[in-house]
């Protein structure tokens, strides 16, 4: 009988695989990748990956579960380190997109989700895990702008949840051209102000306070 393996330990070895994972990942590309690169990324065997992962893409699809659980977390930084104003939180965020460069882990690992998605969305079970992704997502951002909406940041013209897609397509739009032209190119600079103002108009903003962005 095998020796029980304690449930800290395990935990500590899913995130050392998903760690070196992820940087393969973002380096290869979602169809490029195989198991035998993420084995000499994490020098794990082969069985000791299937111990934890079915298969490559049980690995990448519990990268995009965290990236979810991340993301919330660091809004919830954002805010704090913001006092709270949900304003400032989506400036922050938005200059990201400023920015990004394309030789980032962050953004090359966003291509390999978006070829991912490219690649998949025809599988009925991967359309539907798709779609509950961006329903996620959506959920995010509309939560925070209800919470604007709270503290008397903002008072929407229109609904919140078309805002929160609003938001989205346009941000995946400039994440998408990014992974092969510049932004300098794309002139996203300008496009990030067009962008800002469209929802300060629509989340109808309430005098923001803008010296601490």
């Amino acid at each position: 009988m095998s020796p029980k393996v304690p449930d800290e330990h395990k935990e500590k070895r899913q995130r050392e695989i998903l760690k070196a994972s992820k940087e393969v990942f973002a380096k290869k590309g979602y169809e490029a990748t195989s198991i035998k690169d993420i084995m000499e990324a994490t020098g794990i065997s082969r069985g000791g990956i299937y111990d934890y992962f079915s298969n490559k893409e049980h690995i990448f699809l519990s990268l995009l579960e965290q990236s979810m659980e991340d993301n919330r977390k660091e809004i919830d930084t954002l805010l704090q380190k913001n006092n709270g104003s949900v304003w400032k939180t989506l400036l922050t965020i938005w200059d990201d997109y400023r920015e990004a460069k394309n030789e980032d882990q962050e953004d090359s690992f966003s291509a390999a989700i978006i070829e991912y998605g490219i690649a998949h969305w025809r599988k009925p079970e991967n359309r539907g895990y798709i779609e509950n992704r961006y329903e996620q997502a959506a959920g995010i951002f509309s939560s925070l702008i209800h919470k604007g909406i709270e503290n008397g940041e903002f008072d929407p013209v229109v609904s919140v949840d078309d805002v929160s897609r609003f938001m989205i397509s346009f941000l995946d739009g400039i994440a998408i051209s990014a992974i092969t032209l510049t932004h300098g190119f794309m002139q996203t600079g300008k496009q990030m102000d067009l962008f800002e103002n469209s929802m300060k108009s629509m989340l109808n903003v309430k005098e923001p306070d803008l010296s601490q962005r």
